[in-house]
């Protein structure tokens, strides 16, 4: 009975796309922009099938897979390292979200990355050089 039923509402949904369009199906409709298998929020794709803030949703064919976006500035659920706001290396904030040798990074968002004082110099504290002049360090 419940096969009969599920070949008849894919019939329906091929014959008849307008209507069913159904969040959290696992079918990315057009008025989607993401579907999880789910109905959850809280997860990267919302109950309504939006993505949620600070999350990228890239549908594989089967389903959306929900990760943090790196470079946003959020980390939500303590996915990265780090997140300084953006995607440039070099900052003590890598590209991919992890901490860069030489620096340190607390809590999460724009200019949360220092440079320690480790007698390298990297550009940003003026007296760290082979001679660790820094008295604040």
């Amino acid at each position: 009975m419940i096969k009969k039923w599920y070949h008849y509402s894919y019939f329906l949904l091929l014959a008849y796309p307008c209507l069913a369009l159904i969040c959290g199906d696992c079918i990315l409709d057009t008025s989607e922009q993401c579907d999880d298998c789910n109905l959850q929020s809280r997860d990267g794709c919302s109950s309504q099938c939006t993505v949620e803030r600070g999350y990228i949703c890239p549908y594989n064919g089967a389903k959306s897979l929900c990760t943090e976006r790196c470079g946003d500035g959020i980390n939500i659920r303590g996915m990265h390292k780090c997140d300084d706001g953006n995607t440039k290396s070099g900052d003590g904030c890598s590209a991919t979200c992890e901490v860069e040798e030489g620096y340190r990074c607390v809590g999460y968002g724009i200019g949360t990355c220092e440079e320690i004082c480790d007698g390298k110099l990297k550009g940003w504290l003026e007296c760290d050089e082979k001679t660790q002049c820094c008295i604040a360090c």
